[in-house]
């Protein structure tokens, strides 16, 4: 995932890894999350990343201030700054504090 990480243009393959984690057991813990949510950022899909957040919460993983970033990065690179700001309101209500990549992201 780290590969993908670094290479936003092949989420397919990293959605792969993903499923091959999961057939096999191993739940992906938040650094895995944090790795796929990034990569899914960086391509300005929110769906994608709110749907990893999702997936997060469900598994009891509970996210941090990298996991909101990504949602943040994600709505920024589409250019919804509606969408943007409701994950910054989410994030803290979380109790979560944006960092200067969040707030750079709001701009």
């Amino acid at each position: 995932l780290k590969a993908a990480r670094g290479n936003s243009r092949d989420l397919v393959g990293m959605f792969r890894i993903l499923a091959e984690m999961k057939e096999k057991g191993l739940s992906p813990g938040p650094v895995v999350y944090g790795s796929a949510m990034a990569a899914c950022a960086k391509s300005g899909d929110y769906a994608q990343v709110a749907g990893l957040l999702q997936e997060m919460e469900a598994s009891r993983a509970p996210p941090d201030i990298g996991h909101y970033t990504s949602l943040v990065v994600a709505c920024a690179r589409a250019k919804d700054e509606a969408r943007a700001r409701h994950a910054f309101a989410e994030m803290q209500q979380r109790g979560l504090k944006p960092d200067v990549v969040v707030y750079t992201s709001l701009l």
